[in-house]
């Protein structure tokens, strides 16, 4: 896909209500709409892709910025995946 632009969005309260992660069918036909125009949706949000992972795929999303930044991914690459090691939990 040629990316002209990109389009950020949140999840809760943004792109679905508040509670079970589901978008409306006008929510998906616009976030199809923005890919035939060239503009790369991305979902940025604080949840986890295991919360997340069925919405990414029924919306055909590649590109995702999960965990409040600490999950990256770009053209279904990961690019940054930071989590806690063990010591430095045990430090806490």
């Amino acid at each position: 896909m040629m990316v002209d632009k990109l389009a950020f969005f949140d999840l809760d309260g943004t792109l679905c209500d508040n509670g079970p992660l589901s978008v409306t069918q006008a929510t998906f036909a616009a976030i199809q709409k923005l890919k035939h125009e060239n503009v790369l949706p991305v979902i940025a949000t604080g949840r986890s892709y295991y919360e997340v992972h069925d919405l990414l795929k029924m919306l055909d999303l590649h590109t995702f910025i999960l965990a409040n930044g600490c999950y990256i991914v770009h053209d279904d690459q990961v690019i940054q995946n930071y989590h806690f090691q063990l010591t430095e939990l045990k430090k806490s």
